[in-house]
């Protein structure tokens, strides 16, 4: 298992999306997995959250996850949280044991909807940052972005989230506004 503080790299767009369009979940779960699988790093856990089918935010193997999904895009559910991790084989904590982690989240406690992609800096030196920003475009109404780096340890995700105030991430570097 790798160390858990290390620095990484995190490209998130904000903006909005209908959490009730389900045709747009799956093009955009199928978009972040090939992403994910050209840069090397094939998603190997999957988590999702709506009300009926995926009711805990419980991180399960991406094989196991399709007839659970199937169901909730046939019941019509609205989802607001998807994401998909590569993690390592024996992963203590998901939050911070990843390799890599995209997501797509919509939720009432954020001012903002946003679809983030966050890997460790040699991974995300193989982007094609403008190439990945118009394919996720596709996905959420846009209204601005941000590339940043941010020590793990301080959890990415509760920056694009804004769960923690900026001015808590001792770490945190934008590098990009767009």
């Amino acid at each position: 298992m790798k160390d858990k503080d290390y620095i990484e790299t995190t490209i998130v767009l904000y903006g909005d999306f209908d959490i009730q369009d389900n045709s747009q979940w799956k093009e955009w779960l199928q978009s972040m997995n090939g992403y994910m699988e050209k840069l090397c790093c094939p998603p190997t856990h999957f988590a999702a959250h709506n009300e009926k089918v995926f009711t805990s935010l419980q991180i399960i193997p991406i094989q196991k996850y399709r007839k659970k999904l199937e169901k909730s895009f046939l019941e019509d559910n609205s989802i607001n949280y998807m994401e998909l991790m590569q993690l390592p084989e024996e992963f203590e904590l998901a939050m911070y044991d990843y390799v890599a982690r995209g997501c797509r989240i919509k939720d009432k406690i954020m001012d903002e909807a946003n679809i983030h992609l966050s890997l460790p800096n040699d991974l995300f030196l193989k982007i094609n940052q403008d190439e990945f920003i118009e394919e996720q475009k596709k996905y959420i109404t846009f209204r601005h972005g941000e590339i940043f780096t941010l020590s793990n340890d301080e959890q990415p995700f509760f920056y694009v989230t804004g769960l923690k105030d900026k001015e808590d991430f001792e770490t945190l570097s934008v590098i990009k506004r767009f």
